[in-house]
């Protein structure tokens, strides 16, 4: 199946939507991973409410592609997102967080097979909307 490339703005949205996708099914306990979606929200002028998430996704498309700008085939974000998990994971995060990478990982190892898993069928869904740009990544702060 043939993707077109993703920028690196492209690329964080998809990663949110991926991310919040998996949060929002809740077929695992990802406490932690509602404190990171909210960090990566969106502000108003379009940066991350934890701007020190513009680094780290930078330095992720750098260790998973060896650049930081350009156009990136799905597979080439996917592994940029496992990074920039792992960077995250790497200040401290809690065991059920490492299970959640682990479970990304393997879908990967799976994805290089002729069985397509229900994990990356979800990742391409998320890519194609950030592509067409519905992706809601926007934080809203409610009293």
């Amino acid at each position: 199946m043939n993707h077109p490339g993703l920028d690196h703005f492209e690329g964080y949205l998809a990663m949110h939507a991926f991310l919040n996708l998996l949060w929002e099914r809740k077929d695992e306990s990802w406490d932690e991973l509602a404190g990171m979606l909210g960090s990566m929200s969106l502000l108003a002028d379009g940066v991350p409410a934890d701007q020190g998430y513009v680094q780290d996704w930078d330095e992720a498309l750098e260790a998973a592609t060896g650049r930081k700008r350009g156009s990136f085939d799905p597979v080439d974000i996917y592994k940029a997102m496992l990074s920039f998990l792992q960077t995250y994971d790497s200040r401290g995060a809690s065991d059920e967080f490492k299970g959640l990478i682990d479970r990304l990982t393997a879908a990967v190892k799976v994805e290089g097979t002729n069985t397509v898993s229900q994990v990356w069928q979800d990742w391409i869904m998320c890519v194609e909307r950030a592509k067409a740009n519905e992706v809601d990544a926007w934080l809203r702060l409610k009293k």
